[in-house]
């Protein structure tokens, strides 16, 4: 049986259980216990776009047979369970405090800060006018003002049947880098 809705009740945006009033986290412990760690350093995930490899070494035949615009990725979460359910209401049922949520994971994952700008990877234009915000840039906002960073919008997404390549603005085409001379 469902718990009923009360006005102002915070509900974890996982599994929409109730949370604790006052609460300043997105999801329950049961959840949050539940969320499936992504490949880490030491453990064989490919070093481009971060999927955990079976046999290869170093990258995954997908990259090694298209090369990324990019150096590398990494994953806070594999992406299944709550991970999917928390993304999911974060891009897709406006669940924006969700962004300050993942900001917080990110910056657990990358401390100590020692980075000097944060730049997010654009999202498609048709998502972002669907969903009347860029749920990147958000994260990034996020993050830059919990560790006093710049954040730049330094990728643009490239149109045509490539619109999933990302490069620097004004670069040619090629890898993405970022100009330090354009913040």
């Amino acid at each position: 049986m469902r718990t009923p809705r009360l006005l102002f009740t915070s509900r974890c945006a996982a599994c929409d259980a109730p949370l604790p009033a006052m609460t300043t986290t997105a999801a329950c412990r049961r959840c949050l216990a539940s969320l499936p760690a992504a490949a880490g350093p030491g453990d064989a995930s490919c070093a481009t776009c971060g999927i955990a490899l079976i046999s290869e070494e170093g990258q995954c035949l997908a990259c090694r047979e298209r090369p990324a615009h990019f150096d590398g990725n990494e994953s806070l979460f594999a992406y299944r369970g709550a991970t999917r359910d928390l993304i999911r209401a974060y891009k897709f049922d406006g669940r924006l405090t969700l962004s300050g949520w993942f900001a917080q994971a990110l910056a657990a994952r990358l401390a100590p800060c020692d980075h000097d700008v944060v730049v997010p990877a654009p999202a498609r234009p048709a998502g972002t006018r669907r969903r009347g915000y860029d749920h990147m840039a958000l994260i990034a906002q996020q993050l830059g003002r919990r560790h006093r960073l710049a954040v730049t919008l330094a990728l643009r997404r490239r149109r045509g049947a490539e619109g999933a390549r990302l490069r620097a603005a004004g670069a040619q085409p090629g890898r993405a880098y970022l100009d330090s001379s354009a913040m």
